[in-house]
């Protein structure tokens, strides 16, 4: 493999695991009143300038709707907060916010 290859791929694999500690680090549940449903903000960051990050955001879009399709009686919700790291990972996540 070539050098850009090799920075790319790691690049790449940087985001994802970036995207997983922020994940852990942003979720936020909030009292369930009434039997309603818990919503669960889950903050993700993504580089939505580049195919993988579009493509990882229609497949968490996917996995969402088809996990609470096949599971209706779960009371908790996940409410994605997808934003753009911008090629500045460490800048994304320095803007994150608890919900």
């Amino acid at each position: 493999m070539s050098i850009e290859k090799n920075l790319r791929m790691i690049t790449i694999l940087f985001l994802f695991n970036i995207t997983f500690v922020m994940v852990g680090l942003c979720i936020d549940v909030p009292l369930n009143i009434n039997g309603a449903h818990k919503v669960v903000g889950v903050g993700v960051i993504l580089d939505l300038d580049s195919r993988v990050g579009e493509i990882a955001r229609d497949y968490l879009h996917m996995a969402l709707s088809d996990f609470y399709a096949e599971h209706a009686n779960y009371q908790t919700r996940l409410a994605l907060s997808i934003k753009n790291s911008g090629n500045d990972v460490v800048l994304a996540a320095s803007e994150g916010k608890v919900f």
